[in-house]
């Protein structure tokens, strides 16, 4: 896992990459000596675009965007039991409390898998929140 930041830096973000990925990057970093960053850079909106006509090629009939990706990426995580600690560092969010309101209905199917785990047998049973 590469960390991309300095210390001072509070919105550090964390990768894990492929060897396949190393490769991309090795093929891009001669080009990239005149510019900024490493891959061409692009505004977010010309990157959702690229990502539409991809779901377009792939037959993929649903809006997706970066945002759903990073959104659908969180999901994943958090049903696979990564913290949510993890999940915000990873998302690059400054502040866990923001994690925690984005997956908050998430977290609530979560925890009914998990009460389904300890009592199978109760299968109608819905999570009670007291504020």
């Amino acid at each position: 896992m590469d960390h991309q930041g300095t210390a001072e830096d509070q919105n550090s973000r964390y990768y894990s990459i492929t060897s396949k990925g190393l490769e991309i990057i090795e093929k891009y970093k001669d080009s990239s000596q005149t510019r900024i960053y490493l891959f061409p850079a692009y505004s977010i909106q010309k990157y959702n675009e690229y990502l539409l006509e991809l779901a377009d090629l792939c037959g993929i009939n649903k809006r997706i965007s970066s945002h759903v990706g990073r959104r659908t990426f969180g999901n994943y995580a958090l049903s696979k039991g990564m913290s949510l600690n993890s999940i915000a560092k990873i998302l690059g969010h400054a502040n866990t409390l923001i994690t925690q309101k984005i997956y908050a209905v998430t977290s609530e199917i979560i925890v009914s898998q998990e009460i389904n785990k300890l009592l199978p047998e109760t299968t109608n049973h819905r999570i009670i929140q007291r504020k």
